[in-house]
């Protein structure tokens, strides 16, 4: 299963990728509203996980343009 993780605290982002990752997820991690839009676009995943506090755009405006 191929995960976008979108979270902006670096250390969260990198110790939950890992746990992920451990449990066979394939996880693309991004900081920002303009790199997880990017991304979504470039790739089908299979599910987002979203941090809703983002430095450049809400999380729930972001969730609405991936819609």
């Amino acid at each position: 299963m191929r995960l976008l993780y979108i979270e902006d605290n670096e250390r969260l982002a990198k110790n939950t990728a890992a746990s992920l990752q451990r449990n066979d997820f394939v996880v693309d991690c991004v900081s920002n509203g303009a790199d997880a839009m990017h991304a979504a676009r470039s790739y089908v995943y299979d599910a987002i996980v979203l941090d809703l506090g983002l430095p450049d755009i809400d999380g729930m405006d972001l969730l609405d343009q991936l819609r």
